[in-house]
């Protein structure tokens, strides 16, 4: 995980993350349910339902109280597209805003996972600015499965929080972020260097 001031940070939170205790109205979780690269998306204690809600905590990254937009983006495998029917999928994203309710804190509804069926996608949110100062501090979240108990499972991979339109990287388990386009030029001189001395040793 990386985290730096607010105009260039991601911080990413998957199966190499150690657990953390995240309590959500009386239920609590300390285990991470992130799926390492190894296993089938569909691998249990991965792939879980309705009654397997569970939390993680972020990285602080300071300064991220200052900025002027923050995405959370997470990775999630196999979640249908929601229809609006009572049979549907809604996975529902909170976020644990410990100044809200007068001081006593409060979880607000982020909003519900989108994705492709059997397959890996990111739900991009836009956090609401009363979440800014616990983004700072470590931001808490919470995901609430298959909400209409319907019988839908679901599987993330990861949860990534931008503060300055930084890329997400790669929604699969374990895929790393892209670098920039700087960071690929300086990889393509050292390959043309390299070249360059292969070339001369056969020389």
């Amino acid at each position: 995980m990386s985290a730096g001031m607010a105009s260039a940070a991601v911080d990413t939170y998957d199966y190499t993350d150690a657990a953390t205790l995240v309590d959500f109205g009386g239920s609590s979780t300390n285990s991470n349910y992130f799926i390492p690269p190894a296993n089938s998306p569909t691998d249990s204690p991965y792939y879980r339902g309705s009654s397997e809600d569970w939390g993680w905590m972020h990285d602080a990254i300071p300064g991220a109280s200052s900025a002027s937009e923050i995405k959370l983006n997470v990775s999630n495998y196999d979640v249908d597209d929601v229809c609006g029917g009572s049979s549907c999928e809604v996975d529902n994203i909170y976020g644990y805003d410990a100044a809200g309710n007068a001081g006593a804190g409060e979880w607000l509804l982020i909003g519900a996972l989108t994705g492709m069926d059997n397959a890996y996608s990111f739900t991009e949110f836009t956090l609401d600015t009363a979440l800014y100062d616990d983004v700072e501090t470590g931001l808490k979240l919470w995901m609430d499965i298959d909400v209409l108990t319907a019988g839908w499972i679901v599987t993330l991979a990861k949860s990534v929080i931008t503060t300055a339109g930084e890329s997400p990287g790669n929604p699969n388990p374990g895929a790393q972020v892209p670098l920039p386009a700087a960071g690929w030029l300086m990889l393509a001189g050292f390959g043309g260097l390299a070249a360059m001395r292969r070339r001369k040793s056969k020389s």
